[in-house]
């Protein structure tokens, strides 16, 4: 929730400017996770600012998270205009 929530507020501006609502859903229960807070929030920063970024104004950017077994999923979803299907098995590689 921490980390979540930090980067909500480093966010929150530039949502506001483009007049995107920014919206957490937290899980009803709590969850702790192992991992690194700096890389965790690395990461959500790049997919909160991408979402953004290419969501047109008045859009929406959601970030949610949710106990899978053993592990936590993440995720950032918002109403932006997508990843072409042609690259999306590229959209992993370092500087594509």
């Amino acid at each position: 929730q921490e980390v979540v929530s930090a980067c909500v507020a480093q966010h929150q501006a530039a949502a506001q400017g483009k007049r995107i609502a920014l919206e957490v859903e937290p899980p009803l229960a709590p969850l702790q996770v192992r991992a690194d807070a700096d890389g965790l929030r690395t990461i959500l920063d790049n997919l909160v600012d991408n979402a953004i970024k290419y969501t047109p104004d008045g859009g929406r950017v959601t970030i949610r998270w949710s106990a899978e077994l053993s592990t936590v999923r993440l995720e950032v979803r918002d109403t932006g205009i997508g990843i072409a299907q042609v690259d999306q098995p590229r959209v992993f590689e370092r500087f594509y």
